[in-house]
């Protein structure tokens, strides 16, 4: 597998795991305490980007939860799979687009909307890539190919275990 690769997939990692949760605390705390006494554009935009970050980061977490649930066991094919993982995918951007018009001014969620939104991206990213999906033609394999290169090249212990069990191999 390619450097460029390794290094691509290890930021999507840490952009999805690490920075996108911790931003959404952090933001929801900052929130808390220093809410806005004026409203004005840049807050407001930053405040709709967070929450649009928050609802893709709680449909993850729905999504995570029905797979493990064996709730795309039943279905035929992936429809409602990659369906899930569209609308996860556009709230994510539609929290990327209004975050960044708050970037501009000083608010309190100034930099934890885009962070979040691009981390929760990110989730939606590797969900798209993950490999436990059995595939029928060669450009699946070809996509899957250095995401399993990636996971293998992790020590035993440290590899993460596939949250979508029902379409694992075997």
């Amino acid at each position: 597998m390619s450097a460029l690769s390794v290094a691509f997939f290890t930021l999507l990692f840490v952009f999805a795991y690490l920075v996108s949760p911790t931003m959404l605390v952090w933001g929801w705390a900052r929130w808390i305490k220093r809410r806005p006494r004026s409203w004005t554009i840049s807050s407001t935009l930053s405040f709709a980007g967070f929450l649009l970050a928050s609802a893709s980061a709680l449909f993850a977490l729905w999504t995570i939860l029905y797979a493990l649930g064996g709730g795309f066991e039943h279905l035929p094919g992936y429809s409602f799979f990659y369906q899930c993982l569209r609308r996860g995918a556009v709230l994510s951007l539609l929290g990327i687009a209004f975050s960044v018009g708050g970037v501009w001014r000083r608010s309190p969620l100034r930099w934890q909307a885009p962070a979040s939104a691009v981390g929760t991206l990110a989730f939606w990213l590797l969900a798209t890539t993950w490999p436990c999906f059995p595939t029928e033609n060669d450009v699946c394999r070809d996509l899957q190919k250095p995401v399993l290169e990636f996971v293998n090249s992790f020590p035993q212990r440290l590899k993460p275990r596939c949250v979508f069990a029902p379409f694992r191999h075997g």
